[in-house]
Order: C-alpha cells, then structure tokens, then sequence
C-alpha cells in the first residue's frame, strides 16, 4: 500500500524533469498514479514522435490513443513541439494545448486569411507558447495571409521567434506586423529574434524604422540573429553613415551575438557579394573579419576577389574604400598597411587593434596617416603601447590631429593615470577636445576629439545606432 498522497508523488514527479522515469520505474505499483501510468506508456503510445522527457515533438495528426496518452500526462508538465507542415488549426486544438511550447511551421501552402486566423487563434490559445518558428521555401504572390498568422507575436509568453525564408523567396511584411514587433520588442519575455531574407518596406515610414531600431538598441539582452533583412538599409557606425550591407548569409555573423573569427584572407576571397548596382557611382559591403572580440569591417564598390589577394593591397585598388576596421591583424598585415595607406586616397575611417600595434608600427603608421589625403577619423584599440609610449609619440600625434576630427588611444590596460598622461601630452593643440565615447555623440566642428577608455570602448549594441 502506497503512503504518500497522489498530490505529493506528482509533485515530485514535476520537478524530477529528466530523472522522471527512474522516479517511475522506481515506485511501486500501487504508487503509480493515472499521469504516471500514462507516462510510462508514452513511447509505446507515440511510435512516431521523439521523446526525450519533458520534449516531446510532434508532427502531423495523432490517433486517439495517442491523445488520450498526452492528455493524461499534463499534470507532469511536458513541454511539446508541434511541427506543422500545413496551416491546419484543429492540429492545435488539441486536449494537450496547454503543454504545447513551441510550434514550427514548415513550409506551409498559403491559405485563406480565414485559415490563417484560425491557426492565429489557436496559437494564441495556447497558455504556455514560447517560441514561434516559421520556415518559408516556397513564393506567395500575396502575404496578407502571413501578416494575420505572425499576429500570434501578441501571446503573452512569446520568448523566441524565428522567421526564415529561402534566398530566392523573400516575405514581404506590412507595417502592422512591424509595429507588433516592436511591441514584441518591448515586452519583457522577449529573448530571441531571428529574421532571414524578410523584408518589412518601410522607407515611407522612417518614424516606424526609427522605432524598430531603437527597440533593437534598447534590448542589448536579446539574442538576435539577421541575415538580408532591410530594417537597417541605413545605419550610423563609428560617425560613418553606411547603406544596407547584409544581402546574403555571407554577413551572418555581423548580427549574430557571438562573433566568430574569421581570418583576414575570408574577407579577401568574400568582399562585395553585393557588387556595384546598375546606374550607381559605387557600391558597399561589409564583412566580418578576424574579430573575436568586436565586428570587423571593410567598405568597398568591387566585385568578388581572388582566394589569394591580400587585403593590404587589395586596399590602394578600391577607388571607393572609405573604411576599414581590421581588428587583431598580424605585423605583416600591418607593415604592409603602412606602405599602401597613402595611396587609399578616399579613406576616412580607419580602426586598428591588437597586440602587433606596438610602439615603432604605430610611429610607422602615424607617419603614412599624415599622408592619407582624407583621413578624418582614426582608431588605435587595445595596442601593446604603454601610455609613456604613446606620450613620446604626442609631437607626432598633434601633427595627425591637424586634420582629424576623431582619435581614438584606448589601452588594453589603462588606468585613469594613464589616461590623464595622455591627454596632457595632446592637450597643447589647438583642436584638442576629449571626446566622449559615445560614438553617436555630437562633435563640435572644427575640433579633434580625442577618446581614451579605461574599460572596453566599444560593444556589439553599437551596431543598432539609429541613424
């Protein structure tokens, strides 16, 4: 005969999770209440699902027994997929809805807007619903239909939502679902947005773009992951006013959150998938290079580039190039950037960082930046130059700030000290401001300012900066 009460072993039962089964296997029969009865038969009740307690996935119809069995489990908290390969709303509303977690729709048939209110409906009945999936592979001429199905963001404990399209196909969405989105965005439960080859049009509603953008810059918890979307066809980065740059999965990694490294010859062999347009003086790309701290980028109009060209120069021949960022580069790369900066005669941006910035190549450097004509905004990031170092180079330095508008010296390990020395080696110039970290900061004309952090200086919510 059992002791203890039904509520109690369910209780516990609850909270074992992954241990559940030895917990069943454990009792005695006479311990086994109805949910842990069921639970024990679910495999045999669910030959086609894949069950891995508490996941269970779903797909298509389940025969009635199979019902029954989910339905009599709920007291021990499942946690069910649903993958749906049509928009059928009655495959949501099922007697187990309530543990229902996820739903993927895979590639469905466009429907009538009423079938799609349906499945809306159902997804939004679902109390504990955290993470939406839609896959498209397949052109719709009209997306009315898919504009009410993603109105299913408003669900109370939506956490994760994942939109994907094929390349070839591209979702075109209406404002209102952006408008639901930056709702979404604003919720607390939010945690994950992943968006790919979606496009929202919003270029005759910039307040709505605006407000999309600084709902992405105002979650810097959120995970997010975009590839060829055009809610950033313009950003500000580093004071430079860039146009859309993510055309094709070659840019994931600028917006996923964590940057992979990648070596400077990928950016070579991958520059400017998106190649110069028809009837426009030059084009842009950006790449993620070598960056296992911070986003790397190069600005250019030219096509696809050969495995072996070697970024330093390839640089003198891009008549276009306005920055580059080349973050963590070896001494080799940088000594041949000293010899071919001169010639790069439209560059303004330029951010270098890592340990090969030492004091002789950043003297090297210094002296080949008086030389590039148009250069106004330059960084030199957690170099391996102490601050008495970069004291000695000052006459050098307030020659360079002639014609810059922004210098950046942050150390890798700088003190305040540090910092003070510094400034009151460059203090003297006449243009000499200290700068805020801010990039978006506004900057006062006709002055140089000057930044140095004594903490990371730059972070990946820059990205986000609303232009």
């Amino acid at each position: 005969m059992c002791v203890l009460s039904p509520e109690l072993i369910e209780l516990v039962a609850f909270f074992l999770r992954s241990d559940l089964a030895v917990f069943a296997h454990a009792l005695p029969p006479s311990c086994l209440t109805a949910p842990l009865v069921a639970f024990t038969c679910l495999a045999e009740r669910l030959p086609s699902a894949n069950v891995a307690w508490p996941n269970i996935e779903l797909k298509g119809p389940l025969a009635p027994d199979a019902v029954a069995a989910l339905k009599a489990v709920q007291p021990l908290g499942p946690e069910i997929t649903v993958i749906l390969a049509t928009l059928d709303a009655t495959l949501l509303q099922v007697p187990y809805a309530s543990c229902i977690t996820r739903v993927v729709l895979s590639d469905p048939a466009p429907v009538p807007v009423a079938a799609s209110a349906a499945v809306r409906d159902a997804l939004l009945a679902c109390p504990r619903l955290s993470a939406m999936v839609l896959l498209l592979q397949s052109f719709s001429v009209s997306y009315t239909w898919l504009d009410v199905l993603l109105e299913a963001v408003a669900h109370p404990q939506l956490a994760v939502l994942s939109f994907h399209c094929a390349p070839d196909v591209q979702a075109f969405l209406s404002p209102a679902f952006a408008h639901r989105l930056v709702a979404w965005l604003q919720t607390t439960h939010a945690r994950e947005l992943s968006l790919r080859s979606v496009r929202f049009r919003l270029e005759d509603d910039p307040a709505l773009q605006a407000a999309l953008r600084r709902a992405l810059q105002a979650r810097p918890d959120l995970r997010v992951n975009f590839v060829d979307v055009d809610i950033f066809e313009a950003y500000e980065l580093h004071g430079q006013h860039l146009p859309q740059a993510f055309r094709s999965a070659r840019w994931l990694s600028s917006l996923v959150s964590t940057i992979k490294a990648r070596p400077a010859e990928c950016m070579a062999r991958a520059l400017l998938r998106a190649a110069t347009e028809p009837g426009r003086s030059h084009g842009h790309a950006v790449e993620t290079v070598a960056a296992p701290e911070l986003p790397t980028f190069m600005v250019t109009s030219h096509g696809e580039l050969p495995p072996t060209t070697p970024v330093p120069g390839l640089l003198p021949t891009l008549p276009h190039l306005c920055l580059v960022h080349l973050h963590w580069a070896s001494a080799p790369v940088l000594r041949h950037l000293v010899d071919v900066l001169p010639h790069c005669r439209g560059l303004t941006h330029m951010t270098l960082t890592g340990d090969a910035l030492n004091p002789p190549l950043v003297q090297q450097l210094l002296a080949a930046v008086r030389q590039s004509p148009r250069l106004e905004w330059l960084g030199l990031v957690a170099h391996a130059c102490s601050s008495a170092d970069i004291v000695a180079l000052a006459p050098t330095l307030r020659g360079c700030m002639d014609r810059l508008r922004y210098l950046n010296l942050s150390g890798r390990r700088w003190t305040p000290r540090d910092k003070e020395s510094v400034l009151d080696a460059l203090r003297p110039h006449p243009r000499f401001v200290e700068g805020p970290l801010d990039d978006a900061a506004p900057r006062r004309d006709g002055a140089c300012d000057v930044v140095i952090a004594v903490a990371k200086p730059w972070w990946f919510s820059d990205l986000f900066a609303s232009s």
